[in-house]
């Protein structure tokens, strides 16, 4: 879904949690995708040590759902 503006944003505050982000991603994928609802998914990194933010980049060149990251 490319909408400049969706009918969601969902604002998720990430700090060390690059194990439960696959996971997370999968399962908001999973709950949003089927509404219809155009959404998107902001994530706000607190200056994680372990790779959260640089996965999350990475993630949102590929995913099918629009994911920012700050």
């Amino acid at each position: 879904m490319t909408n400049p503006h969706p009918h969601i944003s969902v604002v998720i505050p990430v700090y060390n949690e690059l194990l439960n982000l696959p996971d997370l991603l999968k399962r908001l994928y999973a709950s949003l995708q089927p509404t219809g609802i155009s959404y998107e998914l902001l994530f706000i990194d607190d200056h994680s040590s372990d790779g959260s933010f640089e996965y999350l980049r990475k993630a949102s060149l590929s995913a099918p759902f629009p994911i920012r990251v700050y």
